[in-house]
This record gives structure tokens, sequence and C-alpha cells, in this order.
């Protein structure tokens, strides 16, 4: 007997799969305890998410400020924008983590869910790279403005100093919750089925049944 998603209209691979192979929708009843574990993973995901989000967004406003104060006689790196860019980036990664509790089938077999945990997993190691040069950028213009070149930071001398410090601490800010992101995947990875151990694929187990994944 031939049987179709009724969401996608895809024909099932086989009856003993719960889900939709391509589309994640349950054909038959999920089972509770590994539904619930996923549900829970992605509560954690969504909170940290909007942490990314509000200080990547945080980030690019103060590095529009900063270029704001700069731009009358400032020159590099005080014009560099880099708080714009680890903000985008940090935001972005927020974004794709947020997204994921607008799967209305939340399982391990939905390629969108597993998708938007991968981008967020590659956001925030690209978030933790950039995060890193813009903390860097922003000691190199402090030593700037306190050094060498301080004629650079006038005549919005005194805030400048104040957006370098306070870009400091909102760039130190976005590049934890980076790290926190890049290690949710260690965590919470086998939920979805990433990252799991060899001999493992989409929670069954090839092998011994008394050693299949337990969640």
């Amino acid at each position: 007997k031939v049987v179709f998603c009724i969401r996608c209209g895809t024909e099932l691979l086989g009856t003993s799969s719960n889900f939709c192979h391509h589309c994640g929708a349950p054909s038959l009843q999920d089972t509770g305890g590994r539904q619930r574990a996923i549900e829970r993973a992605i509560t954690h995901l969504v909170r940290l998410s909007l942490c990314q989000i509000g200080t990547g967004t945080v980030s690019v406003i103060v590095g529009i400020l900063m270029l704001n104060f700069a731009l009358p006689t400032g020159g590099w790196p005080l014009v560099s924008g880099s708080p714009i860019w680890s903000g985008i980036v940090v935001a972005a990664a927020g974004a794709c983590g947020f997204a994921t509790q607008y799967n209305t089938y939340k399982s391990v077999h939905n390629r969108k869910l597993r998708s938007l945990v991968l981008a967020h997993f590659g956001l925030s190691n690209l978030g933790i790279t950039m995060c890193a040069f813009n903390i860097a950028f922003t000691g190199w213009s402090l030593g700037v403005c306190q050094g060498w070149k301080e004629d650079q930071c006038f005549p919005n001398f005194n805030q400048n100093l104040v957006m370098e410090g306070v870009n400091l601490v909102v760039g130190l800010m976005a590049a934890i919750f980076s790290i926190i992101g890049t290690s949710y995947i260690c965590c919470f990875g086998r939920r979805f089925d990433v990252m799991v151990r060899p001999g493992y694929s989409r929670g069954v187990y090839y092998g011994s049944p008394s050693h299949q994944l337990q969640v």
C-alpha cells in the first residue's frame, strides 16, 4: 500500500516511520519523550537567541554612534565600524535560533528545523571571530585616543572614549553569547541528530537494540 504525506504529498518510504522524511509532518503519533526533549532544547535555544539578538542589535547601534562621533576627524581604526559587522552576525545567529520555535512540527526529521539549528551554530562560530576582531579594534582605538594619534579623536574626544568603553562591554557580552551558542550544539545536538556518535542516524542505532540512542 502506497502512503502519502498529508502535508506535502510526498510518498512515504515506509510505514515504520512516524514522520514524513521530506517535511517532518507526523504520519503517526510521535513518541512523547523525544518530542518533549526537542521542545525543551528549542526553549533553551530561543532564550539564548533573544540574548544574541539583543546584544547584536545594541552592538550595531553603538557602532553607528561611534562612526557618527569619529567621522569628523577620525581615521583608522575609529571608522572601521567593527561593532556593526560583529553585531549583524551575532543578531543573525540569534534570528536563526529564534525561528526554530515557529516550526509547526518539532521533529528530528524536520529538515528546516535542523537547518536552522546548524545555521545558528555556524553563525555563532563566525560571531566569536567577529567579536574578537571588534574587541581588538576597540582596544586599538582606545590606544589611538590615549596615545600617539589622539588628535583623531577630536572634537568628540570624550564621546569617543565613552562609546569605545561601551563597545568593549557589549562586544564582550556578544562574544560570550556566541560561545554559548557554539556550545549549545554540544549539549543538545543529539536532540536534532546533529553531531551524534558514529553508528547513529536520525535517532536510530544500527547495531544491537540494547544500545539504542537515549534522549
